[in-house]
Formats: C-alpha cells, sequence, structure tokens
C-alpha cells in the first residue's frame, strides 16, 4: 500500500472543533463553513498522515461542491502548482 492509499483509508476524525467557541462541528457544518471564504489556509504537520488525511477530507468537501477547486501548495515552485 502506497502513502496516498493510506491517507485515502484513513477514517475522518471522529471529531470536529470549532477553536474559537469549543463547539463540535459536523461535516456538513465544516463544509459549509469553509464554502463562505473564497480562500482558505489548512496549516499541517509534514510527517503526518492524520494532517495529510485531514487536508484530504477538505479538499473531498470543497471539490463535492465545486469541482474547478483550486489547490495551492507552499512545497511546490510556482511554476509547478
Amino acid at each position: 500500500m502506497n502513502s496516498e492509499d493510506v491517507v485515502r483509508a484513513m477514517a475522518p476524525p471522529e471529531r470536529l472543533v470549532d477553536s474559537h467557541t469549543g463547539d463540535d462541528l459536523s461535516l456538513d457544518e465544516l463544509r459549509a463553513r469553509l464554502l463562505a471564504h473564497r480562500v482558505i489556509y489548512v496549516g499541517e504537520q509534514h510527517d503526518s498522515a492524520r494532517s495529510h488525511a485531514m487536508e484530504y477530507l477538505i479538499m473531498r468537501l470543497l471539490v463535492s461542491r465545486d469541482s474547478a477547486t483550486a489547490v495551492g501548495m507552499e512545497m511546490f515552485q510556482q511554476p509547478f502548482q
């Protein structure tokens, strides 16, 4: 199994929490909040499969509503993004 398969196979997080209020969020609430913004920045720990799984979940939520979603990554030089 390659690293992409590992990330895709990970279960979604057991709990999503609004860091400002401490309230739990459903996936639908998270999607609605994400879609309310034009630009979204996602921080992560480079060597964490859990971070990568959450990034993958966020991208899936966004693409499920708009397949024209663009993703930029800081680790690639601009001409290759």
